[in-house]
């Protein structure tokens, strides 16, 4: 038996929980909790152990301990005891530096760096682009990308720029140096999406050495497949990262004048050859949602060239995806004509997101009721489908549409998707959902689902911090067993960054694993640290609070 605690601490008036698990089969019993000082101050029952769907990891029950004051405590269960610890509030200075940190350790430098000052594209070896800056994608990935998985359509991430956007989010909760610390690392990148841009107004999406950290691989080019298979189709659409870039440079034009005029130009560029750059010649809800982050931006920053009927256009486009089916209401599909839930790896929270953002700025009082209506039905959506089924982790599943198979709800993302061999543990998912949870319930504080929404958003920082069925904090460097994302090999982790993290089973989709082999093709899917896993947690941490400053007052 195992008794499943967040390693660093919970919060104190947030929900408090502890995961019973076993191999074996358990019946109902009594638990106590003890203080500091040995003093029993809790008594509690746990039901029977379960089995959740197909994981392997046997059988287990929440226990309920809200309510508990600040301190250490102990908690003790037939027998097995583990310590744990409620925090008065979270400390947001530390979870921002070692996060920041974590992008200063993965800035391009020395000779990659040199390498990338003179970048050639794949189809115009005599055309020389200065793609120096931004950050290494991945600790085992020198690359770099605004987007990837272009091919699939539907699976784009948001990279290079949603770290930028999130950093220029962070600095007005700051002081003193950590806020010298977000603005120096935004600058950084702010710097490299200046040169992102070719002079006809496209972005770049990549700089690809088919993961082999040679130099004389590196070009500009876009690729498929896991063999790296290099094509010409380099030029970004929304949802292959200019949406998000022409974000954050429109954000950033308070600290560097050089990046409004270019976020102008990328946005009316894309107005006319979006749909071109898309992979299938159609925009779906991702180009939707990054136009709308684009354009919210845009006209926060004053551009002259957006105006509040831009910022509609996107949102009715976003709103429209809304549908329901004889399984569930209010999911959004990819696109409105398709059949096929939006589900995402790393950016599912993007929408509501986007959609909130735009709430902020919209004079128009219908067309914000129905955003807010619209975030309101997926947010119940989200929560239905978590709790269709056994899920004392209160982990948020997926409805979404395998290749060849019927729609299905699943708590991972399908094997059987249109990139043929990418999917991953979640952990930027799980940070972009806590991130447009804290914003809703800071928009709407009195509403009917705030319980539950909290403590969704609370049990994915369980999670992340090693209340999951493998003990594991995915924090390097916080908590405990965050050693065994060391593989010695491809993937040298660094203090502060977050691994992809827990996913179904290699052999079935309905089991859960993590570290499941040591074979260097797979071992990435779980140990590998990301930029979006940490960019989308230390967004969460700040909407998180901004969310406590509210409800303070």
């Amino acid at each position: 038996m195992q008794l499943l605690v967040n390693h660093i601490g919970y919060l104190y008036n947030y929900p408090v929980r502890v995961m019973i698990q076993s191999i074996e089969p358990f019946d109902q019993g009594e638990a106590y909790v003890l203080d500091a000082t040995n003093t029993r101050v809790r008594n509690c029952r746990y039901d029977a152990g379960k089995a959740i769907e197909e994981w392997h990891t046997g059988y287990c029950a929440e226990l309920n301990l809200d309510g508990l004051t600040t301190g250490d405590y102990t908690i003790h269960v037939a027998g097995h005891e583990q310590a744990f610890t409620v925090l008065e509030h979270e400390d947001y200075t530390y979870l921002t530096q070692i996060y920041t940190s974590y992008f200063t350790k993965q800035r391009s430098h020395g000779p990659t760096d040199e390498k990338d000052k003179r970048s050639t594209p794949i189809d115009n070896p005599d055309k020389v682009v200065d793609l120096s800056g931004g950050w290494y994608d991945a600790s085992g990935d020198t690359s770099k990308y605004l987007s990837h998985l272009s091919i699939a359509n539907f699976m784009n991430p948001q990279q290079i720029p949603l770290v930028v956007y999130v950093l220029l989010s962070q600095i007005e909760l700051h002081e003193g140096q950590q806020k010298q610390l977000l603005l120096d690392e935004a600058l950084f990148g702010l710097d490299f999406l200046c040169r992102a841009q070719d002079d006809d107004g496209y972005f770049y999406t990549n700089v690809f050495d088919n993961w082999n950290k040679q130099l004389e691989t590196r070009e500009i080019c876009a690729f498929t497949t896991q063999e790296g298979y290099r094509n010409d189709k380099y030029q970004a659409a929304f949802r292959e990262g200019a949406g998000m870039s022409i974000a954050a440079l429109a954000k950033g034009a308070k600290y560097d004048k050089r990046c409004l005029a270019i976020a102008e130009k990328g946005y009316q560029h894309l107005l006319t050859h979006n749909a071109t750059y898309c992979e299938d010649g159609l925009e779906n809800i991702i180009d939707y949602y990054t136009a709308l982050m684009a354009s919210v931006e845009l006209y926060k920053a004053g551009s002259t060239i957006i105006q509040q009927i831009d910022i509609q256009h996107w949102v009715d486009k976003l709103i429209g995806c809304q549908a329901e089916d004889q399984t569930v209401k209010g999911y959004f599909r990819s696109r409105a004509n398709l059949d096929r839930p939006f589900t995402h790896a790393s950016d599912e929270g993007l929408p509501v997101i986007a959609l909130l953002n735009a709430y902020g700025v919209l004079d128009n009082q219908t067309l914000k009721e129905q955003i807010l209506n619209t975030c309101n039905r997926w947010l119940s959506y989200l929560l239905h489908i978590s709790q269709s089924t056994y899920n004392p982790y209160h982990y948020p599943r997926h409805y979404a549409k395998p290749v060849g198979h019927p729609k299905t709800l699943s708590f991972f993302l399908p094997h059987a998707n249109e990139t043929g061999y990418w999917w991953q543990g979640e952990n930027a998912r799980l940070g972009s959902l806590s991130s447009a949870i804290y914003q809703y319930l800071s928009l709407v504080p009195e509403c009917d689902q705030r319980d539950k929404l909290l403590e969704l958003a609370v049990a994915m920082r369980n999670w992340l911090f090693g209340m999951n069925p493998f003990d594991i904090s995915m924090v390097y460097g916080e908590g405990r067993n965050w050693q065994q994302l060391d593989d010695g090999h491809a993937f040298p982790n660094t203090p502060g960054g977050i691994c992809n993290g827990i996913t179904a089973s290699l052999f079935s989709p309905f089991d859960i694993a993590m570290m499941e082999t040591d074979h260097y093709r797979q071992f990435w899917r779980w140990s590998e640290q990301w930029l979006p896993h940490t960019s989308w947690w230390l967004m969460a941490i700040g909407y998180q609070q901004r969310f406590e400053q509210k409800e303070l007052k």
